[in-house]
């Protein structure tokens, strides 16, 4: 059903509604309008301005590489066929007819893509006609059945469109009706309910969806179309400098006018956005590219200074009794399997790559010096227990020497290895992303492209 308006100021007289009915009528006949023809077909291409207002990004995820958008996309373009200035309807020529989602599937549209998506849809809204009380009781009855509460059934039924109100208190009055096995839905004046609502299929078939998505035709044929979509797209990650990698992720298809919500990630923040046209393929495409970088606060308190402490538990043998063998064989082992199960729970959140992340130099670096504190007290061990061996008489090498060397090294060796690792992450990380992009909250000029 196509509920125009018009647009003007109030000094304006209004249109006769049925002349733009007719109005509406005439430039969709299908014997003069082909909607499978694009406007000035074998001549000029068609342009086509794109504007897209990003609401949020979410579930950014590394393993499955892909990522979620949600927007607004604005197509704008001028189809010759729909303009009424010439018409005689009745009403000024400079007013905008503001139309439902339903009157862009009689016209022509731009055939917009996303080239690298998994999944999308188009956002509408769902709501359910209730005409009285008896579909009321009956629907009570319906979340009844279903194990509901009586205060879940309550919210359900305030999002329904009815004609009186129901309180929380009725509800639960009903409820208690239901459970004494009471299920006669009739009133006080014996009306029962409808036989067109006997089971939850039927109940379905009253919901009514809407579009969330508005189309506006000026007299010149211009035609604006507003639509909200969520996109899954795909998006491969470089992870070699995770934790203080920059990630691109872009749509192949878009590139516009952007404008962003105000919207936060969990662990990136948005630093730009890139927007250029491709005309490599057969066809001209538009990409619209956002620059997220990771924020390294989650890993370095789950990960990394919890790695950092395991690796300084460990030395604490090297101050135990060099015939404390139980302890200090168990203080080993158990860093040791510590140290496997924390990098166990780290590759199990990330893709199964076949190249080494820097993520992955820093806890084998850690494991290893763990492994190291065990075969430091193994040779100690073994020079307790052999004093005579000749090399150890040759160097006078003792293992209390051992244990107090390796007070000194192993942590100086770990603090070398921190200094040097975060050094070369950093400036890694700076030069991978320092990329060509726009700052973000920046608005540009609309960008179009041809059909």
């Amino acid at each position: 059903m196509l509920m125009p308006l018009v647009h003007g100021s109030s000094n304006e007289s209004e249109p006769n509604t049925a002349c733009l009915s007719q109005l509406l009528n005439r430039l969709i006949n299908t014997s003069i309008y082909d909607k499978r023809l694009r406007p000035k077909f074998g001549n000029d291409a068609v342009d086509v301005g794109i504007t897209m207002h990003v609401l949020s990004i979410s579930d950014v995820s590394e393993v499955n590489m892909d990522f979620t958008l949600d927007f607004t996309l604005s197509q704008v373009w001028t189809d010759p066929r729909l303009a009424f200035e010439i018409l005689d309807t009745g009403s000024k020529k400079s007013e905008t007819l503001y139309l439902g989602s339903d009157y862009i599937n009689n016209i022509w549209k731009p055939d917009t893509f996303f080239a690298n998506e998994k999944k999308s849809f188009f956002h509408s809204a769902n709501k359910m006609r209730v005409d009285n009380h008896i579909h009321i009781r009956h629907i009570m009855l319906y979340h009844f059945e279903k194990g509901w509460k009586a205060t879940q059934s309550f919210r359900d039924l305030n999002e329904l469109s009815a004609e009186g109100t129901i309180s929380q208190s009725q509800v639960e009055r009903w409820f208690k009706k239901f459970k004494s096995g009471d299920t006669n839905l009739e009133d006080e004046e014996g009306r029962s309910r409808p036989s067109d609502f006997d089971d939850a299929a039927l109940l379905e078939t009253w919901k009514i969806t809407i579009q969330n998505s508005m189309v506006f035709l000026d007299p010149d044929g211009q035609v604006k179309s507003n639509q909200r979509l969520t996109v899954t797209a795909s998006c491969p990650m470089n992870l070699q400098l995770f934790p203080l990698d920059t990630q691109t992720y872009g749509n192949n298809d878009l590139a516009t006018a952007i404008s962003f919500g105000k919207f936060t990630l969990p662990q990136y923040r948005v630093v730009g956005y890139i927007t250029t046209i491709s005309e490599h393929t057969l066809d001209q495409r538009l990409i619209f590219a956002v620059i997220l970088k990771r924020n390294i606060g989650f890993y370095l308190i789950n990960i990394i200074i919890p790695a950092m402490l395991i690796v300084t538990i460990s030395w604490v043998s090297f101050w135990l009794n060099i015939g404390s063998a139980p302890a200090r064989v168990t203080l080993g082992v158990t860093t040791m399997l510590t140290m496997t199960m924390l990098m166990t729970i780290m590759n199990n959140s990330m893709p199964k790559v076949s190249y080494i992340k820097s993520m992955d130099i820093f806890l084998l670096f850690c494991l290893v010096m763990i492994f190291a504190s065990l075969v430091e007290y193994a040779f100690a061990s073994y020079l307790d227990k052999n004093p005579t061996w000749k090399v150890a008489r040759k160097y006078r090498i003792s293992p209390e020497k051992i244990d107090k060397f390796s007070r000194i090294m192993f942590p100086l060796v770990f603090i070398t290895f921190q200094i040097g690792y975060w050094s070369v992450m950093i400036v890694l990380s700076s030069q991978n992303g320092n990329q060509d992009y726009r700052p973000f909250r920046v608005s540009t000029k609309d960008l179009q492209f041809s059909l």
